[in-house]
């Protein structure tokens, strides 16, 4: 801004306009129709000084806004120079105002306005950094929304806990399980086409096996090439079955996580709103807490493993339990 300020030395920036015009010592007649149109043309001269107009436009063009800069200083000086002693102060100082408007609604912005718009123009297509600004306001204002929802979900956990509604919120617990859930269902989608896909191979193996055997094995006389291929078919379908088994196990145990975390979800959505129509009552919430515990933690069948498969006792379950009596205590 020092080398601007330099450059153009009969700037109007640190002109006090409302000062010059409105002076106590013009009594009843100060200048105050003409503060506004001042102020804006005042506001365009700077502007054109500040995108430095001797440097871009042409001689044409700079001589205009020299002349318009030129007329604006005269008018100033007119206002400045004007007293209420002379001759006239009244009619005087009317036509003072009236020339200021009609030079900013004639002169001014035939002589400014075009070139204002061109450096306009060329900043913004130049600027890199404004464009930068922009795009950083965009994803500023997008990720201030993100944070906005996140904050106002903390705020809801805050207050389940603050008013005592379980031991930690119930709608954590829920997101926590529909989340668990949710990542459950993806691996489930990738051992099903792996079972699929074995089960496939496993079929065309053995179809293979056997008619290569009735065709080309059977009537062989080697013994040892019996032998070899019946231990090769042994080894190729026990190889594949165990890879089967293997991942039918995990679809099992990945089918049974989704659906005990999908009712633990849904036990911890409703778990809330059970203890906020019990009025907080300290006996009710203990109980619903102790019957949530063992709705979301029991060891229930879900049809994918068998009860051998699955823990008799939750760990999880006992240590609530377990707080819950204390609590009482």
């Amino acid at each position: 801004m020092a080398n601007i300020e330099e450059k153009y030395q009969s700037s109007p920036r640190l002109l006090d306009l409302e000062s010059i015009c409105l002076d106590a010592r013009f009594g009843d007649l100060q200048f105050l129709n003409s503060v506004n149109f001042l102020e804006k043309m005042k506001e365009d001269i700077v502007e054109l000084e500040d995108f430095d107009y001797r440097q871009y436009l042409t001689t044409s063009e700079i001589n205009n806004i020299e002349s318009a800069r030129n007329q604006f200083n005269d008018l100033i000086k007119q206002i400045s120079d004007f007293t209420i002693s002379q001759p006239n102060p009244l009619d005087v100082r009317n036509n003072i105002q009236n020339s200021v408007v009609n030079f900013y609604q004639s002169s001014f912005a035939s002589l400014t306005r075009s070139s204002l718009i061109y450096l306009r123009q060329q900043f913004k297509l130049d600027n890199k950094t404004e464009k930068e600004l922009q795009q950083t306001i965009i994803s500023a204002k997008k990720l201030e929304t993100e944070l906005q929802s996140k904050l106002e979900k903390i705020k809801e956990d805050q207050a389940s806990v603050i008013k005592g509604s379980g031991i930690v919120s119930s709608k954590y617990l829920s997101k926590v399980f529909k989340e668990q859930a949710n990542k459950s269902e993806g691996k489930i989608l990738l051992w099903s086409n792996l079972i699929l896909g074995l089960s496939i191979g496993l079929l065309i193996l053995v179809i293979g096996l056997f008619f290569i055997y009735f065709f080309f094995i059977r009537n062989l006389n080697d013994k040892g090439a019996i032998t070899e291929f019946a231990v090769f078919s042994t080894l190729g379908v026990a190889t594949i079955f165990y890879y089967l088994r293997f991942s039918i196990r995990n679809y099992n145990v990945l089918n049974h996580l989704t659906q005990s975390n999908s009712h633990r979800a849904n036990v911890a959505e409703t778990l809330e709103n059970y203890i906020s129509a019990s009025n907080n009552d300290q006996e009710v919430k203990l109980a619903l807490l102790k019957e949530a515990a063992c709705a979301m933690f029991q060891s229930d069948s879900t049809g994918y493993l068998n009860k051998d498969q699955i823990e008799a006792s939750s760990p999880v379950k006992e240590m609530i339990n377990t707080i819950i009596s204390d609590k009482k205590i």
